[in-house]
């Protein structure tokens, strides 16, 4: 896993009400999620740790996981020993949406053949792929309960600039109550580890 490439914010390892947040570069700043927020007391992950965090087999949900770089991590995760699972709206990778025999969808059979291909390799490798959108809130921490996460990943994203441009309200809208959603999930769950990218 090539970390360095990443930019990740972390959130662990605190009591419920003591949390904070670490960048790779180390620093930290509070996190309030509605709650007063003290930074002391936090571990956070950096890459003099990573290894050590991770060196026990954990339970690891990647919210938006079905993207390029999501079934990229679940695979290497499932390799290394862990049991990742996908939880994703498919609502970027839209497999209804691309098998549309409309004609205007401009490369719609390569990326017909992209996403049956990451959904292929996750299957192979017995990577649960939950179909959810995490802007649903009661659904979706549902169904993160049923499966007792010790590390969230937040890798949901709109990841297209032009769509992004074309209907920023619904970018920031995915975006933030994504975020707010698995942020308090991880909360009062008790998840030891939140990775935002």
């Amino acid at each position: 896993l090539y970390w360095d490439c990443f930019i990740a914010v972390v959130i662990s390892g605190c009591e419920d009400d003591q949390r904070s947040i670490t960048r790779a570069s180390g620093r930290t700043t509070p996190w309030t999620g509605g709650h007063a927020v003290h930074s002391r007391g936090a571990k956070g992950i950096d890459r003099t740790n990573f290894e050590e965090v991770m060196s026990e087999k954990k339970r690891i949900a990647l919210v938006g996981g079905a993207g390029f770089i999501g079934h990229h991590l679940a695979l290497a995760l499932a390799e290394a020993g862990h049991e990742p699972a996908v939880f994703d709206s498919l609502h970027i990778n839209n497999l209804l949406a691309f098998s549309s025999s409309s004609p205007d969808i401009k490369n719609r059979d390569l990326y017909l053949k992209l996403i049956n291909e990451r959904l292929e390799l996750l299957h192979d490798k017995r990577i649960p792929v939950f179909v959810q959108d995490a802007r649903e809130y009661h659904s979706f921490t549902k169904l993160l309960d049923t499966f007792k996460p010790q590390v969230i990943i937040l890798l949901a994203a709109v990841a297209h600039a032009d769509r992004s441009n074309k209907d920023p309200y619904s970018t920031f809208d995915h975006s933030l109550r994504t975020l707010e959603n698995a942020l308090d999930y991880s909360r009062g769950a008790g998840v030891e580890h939140f990775v935002y990218f």
